[in-house]
């Protein structure tokens, strides 16, 4: 069930993300190649605390989440892996020319994603650079609830229902929508919701972003994504479900395309 609600929850485009020795895929988004001078987004960093309920209830970090975009509208994505307070990443980022990368920087490893067709980074392209003001004009994410504001920020409160949860997110029209926190809630046979994953914003910081997420590991080692997550499950000490490797080999097959 977890599994299922990780994939729920998914905020953010990704390839290979390895968190609580589970190893999990996202969407994977890239945008067209643009001139510099063509890019008018609002640069930013988010430091969000993804928190699970323990055995008692209690709301428990399990993960330590920054998404930064920088003016040129490229975006990176960087997640702990594992217990929090080994400070292990993975990281993912997105370039103008349609590539996108994730790496383990702890052992200078990565995967370089093949650019995609125009038509399929069009919307997505349209979605950083002339979001909907309410995000979800256009789009199948849930509807509105109301406009508010976080952190002095506006943002449009979305709510949808999939699967036995109900997502809650604090969209940022200004920030291409993207989520500064969430919620969700998992539907109980009484018919209430109970908090079974939240994000909560920590830091919300503007200005063009530590240049360190977006490094490309010019002397990192190029693997497929299979490969990644055996490399990485091995240093971790982790066993490998079947469903991962097969999912892992599923990757290889869109990392394999030119």
């Amino acid at each position: 069930m977890r599994q299922n609600h990780l994939k729920h929850i998914s905020l953010f485009a990704g390839a290979v993300i390895l968190a609580t020795g589970l190893f999990y895929a996202a969407r994977q988004v890239t945008f067209v190649r643009m001139a510099h001078a063509q890019i008018t987004v609002v640069p930013f960093t988010v430091q969000m605390d993804i928190s699970y309920p323990d055995t008692g209830g209690n709301m428990v970090v399990f993960k330590k989440k920054v998404v930064a975009r920088r003016s040129d509208g490229a975006t990176a994505l960087q997640e702990t892996v594992g217990p929090v307070n080994l400070g292990r990443t993975a990281r993912k980022v997105i370039f103008l020319d349609g590539r996108s990368q994730s790496f383990v920087d702890d052992m200078k490893i990565r995967s370089t994603w093949p650019v995609k067709a125009a038509k399929t980074i069009a919307p997505m392209k349209a979605d950083i650079l002339n979001p909907a003001q309410d995000c979800v004009t256009g789009k199948r994410l849930g509807y509105l609830l109301r406009f508010d504001t976080l952190n002095g920020e506006r943002v449009a409160v979305v709510q949808s229902e999939e699967g036995g949860y109900r997502l809650t997110r604090w969209l940022a029209p200004r920030l291409g929508c993207e989520a500064l926190a969430y919620e969700s809630e998992q539907s109980q046979n009484d018919g209430s919701f109970k908090l079974a994953a939240q994000g909560k914003l920590v830091n919300l910081v503007f200005g063009d972003p530590d240049a360190r997420l977006f490094d490309e590991g010019a002397d990192y080692t190029e693997l497929k994504p299979s490969d990644v997550q055996n490399r990485f499950a091995e240093s971790a000490g982790l066993t490998q479900t079947e469903e991962m490797r097969q999912q892992a080999l599923k990757l290889d097959k869109t990392y394999g395309i030119k």
